[in-house]
């Protein structure tokens, strides 16, 4: 009996033992199973030594000192026929003016050709500027090459208006009641540059249909009136003059004429100012000329370049009249003005 109890209990104890080691090895794996992973270790590379960057100057920029400082004045430009002692005189007062009572320098240019004024208008980049009055014809050149824009009209005569027309007069024994009829027939005028007698008038003949060149010839006289006066002697079959001459003549001097058409009104004069000057600039131009203008003493000595009566403000649309008759002509405007 006690020999089986001690076999027993031997047995059992080995058990145990057995027991406990599985329970260790278990125990064991359980552990490893539940350890965090850790990164393997890698060598690490070894930092590579590379030059530091050299900064390398840029070129400096050209100074662009705007328009209106005293050393880039705007300029204004001015056209005269026939620039005597009492216009030069006034340029210099305008100039004084301007330098004085505008706060920007300004300096003012007299031309006598208006492809003059208009190439300087239109010459308004790369830092410099020209604004410049012009005619109504010249002003289709200078918006059709996009030359700037009019800020100022010209208004003339107790009417206040900003222009006029002109006529294209006959004589009634010439037998011309068409522009087809101007064919081999004599023209007078003032001159070839003269708006009313012959640049307004040839316009006309074209938006009709007829080209100038058909006419047998052209003659200049001294004046519109001298013109009107030979086509009623019949010394001329045709002339263009203004359109009030007409009311200005006498009966007498006017019973062979008949007029062939009248044009629509023509601007006098037109400011035009290119985008490239400054807004502050502009408008110290504008307000100076507006406030010259109607002060009586300054008024008199611009009327001596201008021939204004008073000055009125002018935006793209006021001209639409304008632009319409030029269109009409078919004429390409920019490559009269190349």
């Amino acid at each position: 009996m006690n020999r089986f109890h001690h076999r027993v209990t031997k047995t059992n104890r080995a058990g145990l033992q057995g027991s406990l080691i599985v329970f260790v090895l278990l125990l064991m794996l359980f552990a490893a199973a539940c350890r965090a992973e850790t990164a393997p270790v890698e060598n690490a590379s070894q930092p590579t030594i590379t030059p530091t960057p050299v900064s390398t100057p840029l070129p400096p920029l050209p100074t662009v000192i705007a328009i209106g400082q005293a050393e880039n004045p705007l300029r204004l430009i001015v056209r005269l026929d026939n620039p005597d002692s009492q216009a030069r005189a006034a340029v210099n007062d305008l100039e004084a003016a301007l330098m004085e009572r505008a706060g920007v320098a300004l300096e003012v240019q007299v031309v006598e050709r208006e492809a003059e004024a208009i190439a300087a208008l239109c010459d308004s980049f790369g830092g410099t500027a020209a604004a410049a009055w012009l005619s109504g014809t010249a002003y289709l050149v200078a918006q059709a090459l996009d030359c700037g824009l009019p800020a100022l009209q010209v208004t003339r005569g107790d009417d206040g208006s900003t222009g006029a027309a002109a006529s294209i007069i006959v004589n009634n024994e010439a037998e011309i009641a068409t522009f087809a009829a101007l064919a081999g027939k004599t023209f007078c005028r003032v001159s070839s540059s003269d708006a009313y007698s012959w640049l307004i008038p040839a316009l006309m003949m074209r938006a009709a249909g007829f080209q100038p060149t058909d006419l047998a010839a052209t003659r200049d006289y001294d004046s519109a009136s001298a013109a009107a006066e030979a086509v009623n002697a019949g010394e001329c079959d045709a002339a263009g003059v203004p359109a009030s001459i007409l009311e200005r003549l006498s009966t007498d001097e006017t019973e062979n004429i008949s007029t062939l058409e009248t044009s629509i009104p023509i601007p006098h004069s037109i400011l035009m100012i290119p985008r490239a000057v400054p807004l502050g600039t502009r408008t110290a131009l504008v307000d100076t000329l507006n406030r010259l203008a109607d002060e009586r003493a300054s008024a008199i000595w611009l009327r001596d370049l201008l021939g204004q009566e008073t000055l009125v403000p002018a935006a793209p649309e006021d001209f639409a009249e304008l632009l319409a008759f030029g269109a009409s002509t078919g004429l390409d405007f920019a490559a009269l003005g190349d």
